[in-house]
């Protein structure tokens, strides 16, 4: 084992012992699986049940749970000062991708994320298809048969279509609901939708 092996096998660990002692047993594995990804304790009649249910890939961690940590994370951190909170939210996500095995979904989704939060932190105004873009780059360029992946090609076409639509469904949320404006939790809440 190698340092950052070991500090991983720690934390994947210790997170599947807190899961086990906070949780009971029928619940405990479909935690660990929705946390790490981790499936191998998960019963086969609960694997199955999922998948009749058509609910099986909410087992499988992805850019969606990428997203959904990703807004957690901007409300636990919204009284950081910027560069903080850019800092703090980054190291969680990168630390996330590790704990999860780094599968390209969220490599994907936390790439994206990425160099938003940089933009960000930088004081770079960049549009979401610049982001995009970027993102893609950076992945093609460490492995271009990425671009034939059937995933890699859904994931980018579902952010690239959030990317065009999203001015047109906040317009109509901020329409449809005038108090948005004074509730950023619920604002950013009905982003992830």
């Amino acid at each position: 084992y190698t340092f950052p092996g070991d500090m991983l096998f720690g934390i994947r660990t210790g997170i599947r012992a807190t899961v086990e002692r906070l949780f009971p047993d029928a619940t405990s594995p479909t935690v660990l699986a929705l946390v790490t990804g981790e499936r191998g304790t998960l019963a086969n009649e609960v694997s199955e049940e999922y998948r009749r249910s058509g609910l099986a890939h909410l087992l499988a961690i992805s850019g969606l749970h990428v997203g959904i940590l990703y807004l957690i994370l901007i409300v636990l951190c919204t009284r950081l000062p910027l560069r903080w909170r850019s800092i703090a939210i980054l190291a969680i996500l990168w630390l996330n991708v590790l704990i999860t095995g780094g599968n390209p979904p969220v490599l994907r989704a936390t790439l994206i994320v990425t160099v938003f939060e940089l933009g960000r932190l930088l004081q770079r105004t960049a549009s979401p298809m610049q982001s995009i873009s970027l993102a893609g780059f950076i992945i093609l360029l460490f492995d271009p048969a990425d671009l034939f992946s059937v995933g890699f090609q859904l994931s980018f076409a579902a952010v690239i279509a959030i990317a065009l639509f999203y001015p047109r469904i906040m317009t109509y949320f901020r329409y449809r609901f005038h108090g948005l404006d004074g509730k950023p939790w619920l604002y950013g809440l009905l982003q992830m939708l």
